[in-house]
Parts: structure tokens; sequence; C-alpha cells
């Protein structure tokens, strides 16, 4: 989704498993495990990165745009507890009741009074049953370790495939940097994620180019600044102008085969997982 650091993507996700049956409870669970793990991997590529490459990070220096600067640092820093944060604040609605307390009560409360939730209970009520359905769908996935282990690795061979498109950029323009190699195009496209993941513009729009730009062309990766900008732009086609295109037009055509339930939201059960 081209939404701001992936936020709002959620809702359209879980709007497309209720129309193909699934419980909307049972949907946030699935939204959340699949959080939890990738931001897991997330974190371990950003530690990676950071310790392989601090000193070329430290090279860099500042993220320049027109007359200022800002420390690439800094914007690595914030993108790096945002992950964090993704996956705390999941853990902390699930399993510290204050917190859990403080948002089903005042915030909901909140909420519902600027008119941006129109049945509070009902909604308290959702609240209640995804949070006992995510205790058990995360029991039972550390209960299946393999499997848990099986999509953690899928999840890291994707991040490696989609983080060295900018080497194979290079390659199809004519870059002849003798410092490029296949790592430093994953880790320095790492490390653009850390530092954009936060930009609250849709799809990082202009952030985006503007680091990638700073990494990979203060960094030597490219030998030029046009065999940079042709990079940039090759890249930017790749693995943005075409999913989005790719994605609108399957959003268009798509139609769920099954039918979704019949006054779902006034159920209270749940399906669980067997374990």
């Amino acid at each position: 989704m081209v939404t701001p650091a992936g936020l709002g993507s959620q809702l359209m996700e879980t709007y497309i498993y209720r129309k193909q049956g699934i419980r909307m409870s049972n949907a946030l669970s699935i939204l959340a495990m699949y959080t939890i793990v990738y931001q897991i991997v997330l974190i371990i590529y950003g530690l990676l990165s950071i310790i392989i490459k601090h000193q070329m990070i430290s090279d860099i220096g500042y993220i320049s745009f027109g007359s200022g600067a800002i420390s690439i640092w800094l914007l690595i820093g914030i993108g790096f507890g945002f992950n964090i944060i993704t996956i705390g604040f999941v853990f902390l609605l699930s399993y510290w009741e204050p917190f859990y307390k403080f948002i089903k009560g005042p915030i909901y409360s909140l909420l519902h009074k600027v008119h941006l939730m129109h049945d509070l209970e009902a909604s308290r009520a959702r609240l209640d049953s995804s949070k006992l359905n995510f205790r058990n769908n995360l029991k039972n996935l550390l209960k299946h370790v393999k499997t848990l282990l099986l999509v953690a690795l899928t999840f890291f061979i994707y991040i490696t495939i989609s983080y060295s498109v900018p080497y194979i950029c290079g390659l199809a323009v004519g870059n002849t940097s003798s410092t490029a190699n296949y790592w430093d195009s994953v880790l320095l496209s790492n490390v653009h994620q850390m530092a954009t993941c936060v930009i609250p513009i849709p799809g990082s729009a202009g952030v985006s180019e503007l680091v990638f730009y700073n990494l990979f062309y203060k960094s030597n990766f490219y030998s030029s600044e046009e065999i940079t900008r042709a990079s940039l732009l090759l890249w930017r086609t790749l693995m943005f102008v075409i999913p989005l295109i790719i994605a609108m037009t399957y959003t268009i055509i798509y139609r769920p085969r099954k039918r979704p339930f019949k006054d779902e939201d006034n159920q209270n059960q749940d399906i669980e997982v067997q374990g």
C-alpha cells in the first residue's frame, strides 16, 4: 500500500480478509503475526546494517536538501525506533493490562466523543475479542517453531532480493564503480528503509529519492552522478510505479470467491487456530 510507513494498508487488507469470509478478529491476528515476524526480520537486518556499515554511514554524515541538511544517524534512529515501537505496541496492548485499559477506556472514549468511533461498546467488545485471539494465535505460532522459522526465512529472502535492486539497476545503466557490490546494495537499502519509513508522505515521495541519492552517491556505490540519477529513476520505477499500477489494477478487478459472514460484527465467537 502507498501509505506513510505502510500505515493504513492494514485497513484494506482486513477488508479483503473479511470479504473472503474470515472474521475480523482473526484477520487482525493474522496481520499482527505478519507484522511482528516481518518487523523482527527488519530489526535484525537493521542491526547488521548499522554494525557492518557504521563507518560508511558516518562518512555520509548528512542528508542534504536545498539549503538544509539532517543527520543520517538521526533519521536511522527514528526509523529503527519506529520498527521497535510497532512490535512493542502490539505486545503492550495484549499483555500489559494497565496499557490495555488505558486504550480501551480513555482513548476509545475520546475517539467516540470526536465521532471517529460509532459504537463504543461494540468496539470495546471487538478489542477484547482481538486481544484474546491474538494471544491464542501467538501461543499457537510459538508452538510451531519450524513454521515460524520458515516464515522468517521467507521474509529474509524477500527483503534480500528487493534490497538488491539498486545493484541490478547499476548494472543495467553501466555502473563501473569498483566499490559497488551486491551486499552493499542490500545493506544500504536497509539503511534507506530505516531513514524513510516514518516520513508522513504517501510512498515517501520526494524524500525517498533524496535519501537514495545521498546514500548511494556519497558512498561511491555508483561511479558518477549521471549513473546515480539513472539508477534512481530505474529503481523508483521498478519498486514504486510498477507495483502501484499492478496493485491498482488488481484492486479494481479483484472479486472474492467466498461470501462474508452475515452480521459478523455482532457475533462474539472467534475461530481459534488449533495447535
